[in-house]
């Protein structure tokens, strides 16, 4: 008797919301995308800023909300995300 062996979704769907929590959408991504490559695309959708207050470049972070953990750029989409995860977004800020 053959067993059903339970395939991962080729893609993920997931609440992604900005740093203020007032601009929210579902995406639904290839689960093999990095994370690099999904900030990419949501700063323009969610209309978040490229500059911060002193016009310098201002470059984004995800948290994974339910982990309390950033993800890191190269992660991979389906590997570090579940159905339905909430990713916030945040503004990168290296200590100096």
């Amino acid at each position: 008797m053959a067993t059903s062996v339970q395939e991962k979704p080729q893609e993920r769907t997931v609440r992604v919301v900005g740093l203020d929590g007032q601009r929210a959408v579902d995406l639904t991504a290839p689960a093999d995308r990095t994370i690099g490559e999904l900030l990419e695309g949501l700063v323009p959708k969610l209309r978040l800023p490229s500059f911060d207050s002193n016009g310098q470049p201002l470059s984004w972070a995800a948290m994974h909300q339910e982990e309390a953990r950033r993800l890191l750029p190269q992660e991979v989409i389906g590997e570090c995300l579940e159905e339905h995860d909430t990713v916030r977004l945040v503004p990168d800020i290296e200590a100096g």
